[in-house]
């Protein structure tokens, strides 16, 4: 049916099959998991003046049992004996050239009906459906009594389109039906639908087989001659023909039960007459929610403008401020090199006060320095060693090997500092310190003269 994939933005439809002796109504409802079959329906019906006052009256009381909302649309399937079925036309291509070729069979005049080329199949020959404007006027009044919207018209026999449609090279005839209603539909072996009509009890009983060879023999010419043409049967088991009466195929009808066959139609995607089409509703409902979608847009970008130029004045003065602080930052680095500086100093002097012997060697190493044009650059002192490095010439190097500092062994290679690499150093020298010499012995006393004695003291008399 016509927006089965896209659906119309309705939550509600129904699906009303309409047969003389009885009615049958499905309600389909759309939830968040999609389309189910909420509710059915069947209904016998009599004959009789007040035949379609009763389908109103049933279909009323169902959409007041089920609560199916107002305007909500609705689907009719209609028998033969109101929705008819123009035989594709051989010589037509296009299904327009096809309808304005079939309009010379109707049976009405061509003003007076509804039409519709049925696009079923992949052939190129298409029927043409076709429903007085009466009987429509007719259904769409009975839905707008039961507050629904009459939709779409759709022919009994395309029911049975799918099934047929399997049955490449041969023309399938189908008789469907049970009680006092009986069908009787012929199709194309690319399923398009070659003849609908009711069958009545009284025909039925005078012979399905010879019913079938009247129907077979009013098709057209080209159906009916083609070479290797073969016809197969569907029908329910107790109609069936014997094989001595009938020499085509037979088969019985798959049980599929009235429900079922229209929740498959109105899944599907086949096209009936058009009475009122849903496409400007739905065009409407994607306009609305494009126009809110856009709305929302526009807001959420103003929200992000917004939010982008207070975040440029945040970041503008955070800059300010790093400019403003950034002499202080300046100073405070400076101020922290001068003290870490100062404290270099103050280790170094207590390194000093602590090792008075290098301290005391320092003026010893200048004074053994050579002469100018040697320049000293670099002099290290320790409690243990003295290394100093300089420029000079050869006669430099052989004055401290000459003269060596006090307390402090001959001169020996040192290697050049990295940080002198660059320069030409020539003097590289560095010396241990000198043991200490060992303690001279201490004088042993000296004796004590005899006259020097105490002599004893004398007793008295």
């Amino acid at each position: 049916m016509s927006n089965r994939f896209l659906p119309p933005p309705r939550r509600h439809q129904c699906v009303v099959s309409l047969a003389p002796h009885g009615l049958l109504v499905l309600h389909f409802e759309r939830g968040w998991l999609g389309w189910k079959q909420a509710h059915t329906h069947q209904v016998t019906l009599p004959e009789g003046d007040d035949y379609l006052q009763n389908v109103q009256t049933v279909l009323k009381d169902c959409c007041r049992q089920w609560k199916t909302p107002a305007a909500s649309d609705v689907y009719w399937v209609l028998a033969g004996d109101i929705m008819g079925v123009v035989p594709p036309t051989p010589s037509a291509d296009d299904a327009t050239i096809a309808e304005a070729g079939a309009g010379a069979l109707l049976p009405f005049a061509s003003g007076t009906v509804f039409t519709q080329v049925d696009r079923f199949g992949q052939g190129a020959e298409k029927s043409l459906l076709w429903i007085h404007k009466d009987w429509a006027s007719e259904i769409t009044r009975i839905s707008s009594a039961c507050k629904l919207r009459a939709v779409e018209i759709f022919s009994r026999a395309q029911l049975f389109q799918p099934l047929c449609g399997r049955n490449k090279n041969q023309i399938s005839i189908v008789l469907e039906g049970d009680k006092d209603d009986y069908f009787l539909h012929i199709f194309a072996p690319d399923g398009a639908i070659l003849r609908s009509r009711l069958v009545d009890q009284a025909t039925l009983s005078e012979g399905l087989v010879g019913l079938l060879n009247i129907e077979l023999a009013g098709l057209p010419s080209h159906e009916e001659d083609a070479p290797a043409r073969r016809f197969k049967l569907f029908a329910p088991i107790a109609q069936l023909p014997s094989k001595a009466d009938w020499s085509h195929l037979s088969q019985a009808l798959p049980s599929s039960t009235p429900a079922a066959l229209l929740a498959q139609l109105w899944r599907s995607s086949s096209e009936g007459i058009v009475l009122e089409s849903t496409h400007n509703t739905l065009i409407q409902k994607i306009n609305l929610w494009s126009m809110v979608v856009g709305a929302v847009g526009l807001a959420v970008l103003a929200a992000m403008l917004w939010h982008d130029g207070k975040l440029e004045r945040q970041i503008d003065d955070t800059h300010e401020d790093l400019r403003k602080q950034s002499p202080k930052v300046e100073a405070a680095k400076l101020l922290k090199a001068k003290t870490m500086w100062m404290a270099d100093v103050v280790r170094a002097a207590q390194a000093l006060e602590k090792d008075t012997q290098a301290l005391a060697a320092f003026p010893q190493a200048l004074a053994v320095f050579p002469p100018p044009p040697a320049a000293l650059l670099y002099l290290r002192l320790d409690a243990k060693n003295l290394a100093l490095a300089g420029t000079g010439d050869e006669a430099a190097v052989q004055w401290l090997h000459e003269h060596p500092v006090p307390q402090y062994q001959a001169f020996t290679d040192l290697p050049v500092p990295d940080f002198l690499a660059e320069q030409s150093i020539t003097i590289h020298l560095q010396a241990a310190k000198a043991p200490p010499p060992p303690p001279e012995p201490s004088p042993a006393p000296e004796p004590v003269a005899n006259a020097n004695k105490i002599q004893p003291e004398k007793a008295k008399p």
